[in-house]
């Protein structure tokens, strides 16, 4: 999926407060609480919203929905850009407490010496807030909840 793809419906004022809200949230719990503790505390709050995941249409097309809100929102009218991470925890914790299981990844590369990494959201398979060869650009370290509980971070 493409996050440049016009929206196809307007951003109402509640979707956009949400959606700021979270990602305001997420920028404060980084710097106060670090990676760790806001995953965890994220993943905590919205264990009771988790449904199976599914390949129903309707699923599908809200994820479509939810992902370019933040997309919009961060690109459009944030006062700040949020960063990759920011956005994609942003976008998982929303698609979590709407009941839908995304994949939170993080990557990571090198070149010429210099280490980068890199976060996205994915839903079976589709790449939702970046583009399509993302896990090919950036090898992915962390990609499910049980990896960060496995690996201490």
């Amino acid at each position: 999926m493409n996050p440049d793809q016009p929206l196809k419906q307007h951003l109402s004022l509640p979707h956009f407060l949400n959606v700021y809200g979270r990602i305001l949230a997420i920028r404060l719990g980084l710097r106060f609480m670090g990676f760790r503790r806001l995953f965890h505390r994220l993943q905590q709050k919205t264990h009771r919203f988790q449904n199976l995941k599914s390949d129903d249409g309707v699923h599908m097309e809200r994820v479509r929905q939810l992902s370019g809100i933040v997309s919009r929102v961060n690109r459009d009218f944030l006062i700040f850009s949020a960063d990759c991470l920011e956005e994609s925890l942003a976008l998982w914790w929303l698609l979590r407490r709407n009941g839908i299981d995304p994949d939170f990844r993080i990557g990571v590369r090198t070149i010429t010496g210099r280490f980068e990494s890199h976060a996205w959201v994915e839903y079976q398979g589709m790449m939702l807030n970046d583009m399509d060869r993302i896990s090919i650009i950036y090898t992915p370290m962390l990609t499910d909840t049980l990896e960060f509980d496995q690996q201490g971070l």
